[in-house]
């Protein structure tokens, strides 16, 4: 550097009106952060060249550098009459908004460079910085990506990009990131922290531990790498160890609330609930002012079953600012335990007219709307959660949920591989995409992408039961009962495995070892229906109606559900009774009006027996409580379609769309089309449906009808 300045200084001597130089002078300072300095360079280029944007561009810089926002501001202003849309704008733009703390505007102006130039390496760092610290963790990854690509030797990158992927909970993808330099970072203490980290939590704890001791060394006074090594030692099972390491980092630097809050948590992780208190009321000690310390006591208070204390130390909190709405939320949670709903949704409406995208008070105020039947209020600020958390999980596995138990497993799956996206190492997003694969893929495809998940979450003992119900419905008994015997291993409490291993003994036309299984069922869990049920299923499949009644109805009687009423139905139909079948789903419904399961089958009933009428208004209260459901609007669509209703059309046409590669769905709404005079459109829906199922006569004769209709 000295040599080219003095270089610099000799050209400037030998012709001071030389551009080039004034402006190599300038960059040169700009790398040394001189910046004053460079302002006088890029100045003195201008006073030569008038019309010289590149100084004018590096008199931009310079005063950024010098946080001299207002003066760069003009200058920029000025500029844009010059260039306008030119990305050099839209980057000083972000460069200014970001120094102000202006992130939101920041992003906009950097996303607007890279859409003019789409391999701008500096917007692609500073946007991915900012897009980290704003949560948008994908877009931050992508970002840095290229940047790493494009720049392998920036050590800077490198490690933010690691630490993308350690938040996004892919440790092995920081260590594959961070790695590759450890020429260049070997002697960076944060880069050595950083690739301990991900070593351990990629369970690689002896190779993340000598990191971590590597860093401590070069930086023994860093108490950020002091916490991040105790931590490791924690993941490393070294708990003492690391428990006085995180005490002695609070006790030599009390202002480093951190290593406080880690090991607070550490000590409720490992259950020490006891040391927890002690550490959690130090901490108020130390910081009585902080809203964040008061909101951690209250947690532990909470923990060790003193909802009284945890309230106090939670208002606290609130009085203190709550910065993050910890307390808040942690109120609203104690208000739901003790049944004051409204006290709790003034909380998560408070929580949200500060920060309206709040992914936790937008979850809390859905779980509420459900529970007061606003399933359309519920299912909006779910969506609201996830449209504006881009990597929150839990709107989304909650979302998913619901999706699956309304039928709608396509739309549940696309949820779950967001979750999957975010969170690669979530067991809750495996479960989900498993049990949306049952209820949407090919019954081959679900077994085996379900296998693979069940072997990367090898201790998860409902992958494995998942995996038995695949396996049995592609009647491989064998392999099903073995997914059933792993998920007892696993979980050997695990009710609904030892039902489905119940279920495969019915299959394999095992009756007595069914019967086994129900009556330990029935012996260990006897305030459960599960024992019931299974025996139920057992004795109908044998014929012994009145026992599998006597089943069901005890089944009913500890759990008096929806569910059990139509399997109790279900029997006194295979009975001969449709009478007292009847008289079941209506003693239901009388108590249980929105009761979507029974509402079906008793229209379905009413339609069977010529009640059209009553019919309609069932399915019509189902789409009031479910107006996506595809079986209510195609039942529905077929009555208006008998009646000469035009509104069969719409409805049989939104139950199309819902589910477009269900060629029942198209064999109907083609129909409907085709008989209310829309022809062509409705014989395109025919074919489709005939060509799933070409033997099909009445898929056939439909076909054949609609050829006529136009004279083919």
């Amino acid at each position: 550097v000295a040599s080219a300045r003095r270089e610099i200084d000799r050209a400037i001597a030998a012709g001071p009106d030389s551009v080039e130089s004034w402006l190599m002078k300038g960059e040169l300072d700009l790398a040394m952060e001189r910046m004053d300095a460079a302002q006088m360079s890029f100045e003195r280029a201008l006073a030569i060249a008038p019309d010289l944007t590149g100084a004018r561009i590096g008199i931009v810089r310079s005063l950024l550098g010098q946080k001299k926002g207002a003066e760069a501001r003009a200058a920029i202003d000025a500029l844009r009459m010059e260039l306008p849309d030119h990305p050099v704008i839209y980057y000083l733009d972000g460069l200014l908004a970001h120094q102000r703390g202006e992130l939101e505007g920041a992003r906009a102006s950097l996303r607007s460079v890279l859409s003019l130039q789409p391999d701008h390496s500096p917007t692609q760092l500073l946007l991915g910085q900012i897009s980290y610290v704003l949560g948008d963790l994908n877009e931050a990854a992508g970002l840095l990506t290229k940047h790493v690509n494009a720049n392998p030797w920036h050590i800077v990158s490198r490690k933010l990009l690691g630490a993308v992927y350690l938040r996004l909970n892919s440790p092995e993808r920081a260590v594959a990131v961070l790695a590759p330099a450890m020429g260049e970072g070997g002697g960076d203490p944060e880069y050595l922290s950083l690739l301990g980290t991900a070593h351990v939590r990629s369970g690689n704890i002896e190779m993340g531990l000598e990191l971590h001791d590597r860093a401590t060394e070069l930086a023994p006074r860093d108490v950020r790498l002091r916490t991040q090594a105790a931590i490791g030692r924690l993941a490393g099972g070294q708990r003492e160890l690391a428990f006085g390491e995180l005490e002695a980092i609070v006790r030599d630097t009390p202002e480093y609330q951190i290593a406080e809050l880690g090991l607070i948590l550490a000590h409720l992780r490992s259950g020490s609930f006891e040391r927890a208190g002690k550490s959690a009321t130090d901490y108020t000690s130390n910081h009585p002012d902080s809203a964040q310390a008061w909101s951690l006591l209250g947690v532990v208070q909470e923990r060790q079953g003193e909802p009284g204390s945890a309230r106090d130390s939670f208002n606290r909190a609130i009085g203190l600012g709550d910065p993050g709405f910890l307390a808040r939320l942690n109120l609203a949670r104690l208000e739901l335990i003790e049944g004051d709903l409204d006290a709790a949704r003034s909380h998560y409406e408070h929580v949200l007219s500060s920060e309206p995208s709040n992914a936790a008070a937008l979850v809390g105020l859905a779980a509420l709307s459900f529970g007061a039947d606003e399933e359309d209020k519920g299912l909006g600020l779910l969506e609201q959660a996830r449209m504006h958390n881009k990597s929150a999980v839990a709107p989304r596995l909650i979302l998913g949920d619901y999706y699956m138990q309304r039928g709608r497993a396509e739309t549940a799956l696309e949820v779950a591989r967001e979750v999957e996206r975010i969170d690669p190492k979530h067991e809750g997003a495996a479960i989900l995409v498993a049990r949306a694969l049952l209820g949407y893929a090919p019954a081959e495809a679900a077994a085996s992408e379900i296998g693979e998940l069940a072997e990367r979450f090898a201790t998860s003992p409902h992958l494995f039961y998942l995996l038995a119900t695949a396996h049995a419905r592609l009647d491989r008994l064998g392999d099903a009962e073995q997914a059933l015997q792993r998920a007892l291993e696993l979980r050997p409490d695990f009710v609904l495995a030892h039902t489905g291993l119940g279920g495969v003994a019915i299959q394999k036309g095992d009756e007595d070892a069914a019967l086994a299984v129900a009556a330990r069922l029935m012996r260990d869990y006897p305030e459960l229906p599960a024992g019931h049920l299974l025996r139920g299923e057992v004795l109908l499949a044998t014929g012994d109606y009145e026992g599998a009644l006597s089943a069901n109805e005890a089944a009913f009687e500890l759990a008096p559900t929806g569910t059990h009423v139509l399997k109790i139905y279900a029997v006194q139909t295979q009975m001969g009774d449709p009478a007292a079948a009847r008289r079941t789903l209506e003693s239901w419904l009388s108590d249980n009006p929105d009761d979507m399961q029974v509402l079906l089958v008793m229209a379905w009933v009413q339609s069977r027996a010529g009640e059209t009428d009553a019919a309609a208004e069932n399915y019509g209260r189902v789409l009031k409580l479910d107006p996506d459901n595809t079986h209510a609007q195609i039942s529905l669509a077929w009555i208006y379609h008998r009646q000469g209703d035009p509104r069969a059309v719409e409805l049989a046409e939104a139950a199309y769309k819902g589910q477009s590669d269900d060629l029942s769905l198209a064999d109907a709404f083609g129909w409907i089309l085709v008989r209310n005079g829309q022809v062509e459109r409705g014989l395109q829906l025919l074919e489709q449906a005939l060509r799933g199922a070409p033997d099909n006569d009445d898929r056939r004769y439909r076909r054949a009808y609609a050829f006529a209709r136009l004279g083919r």
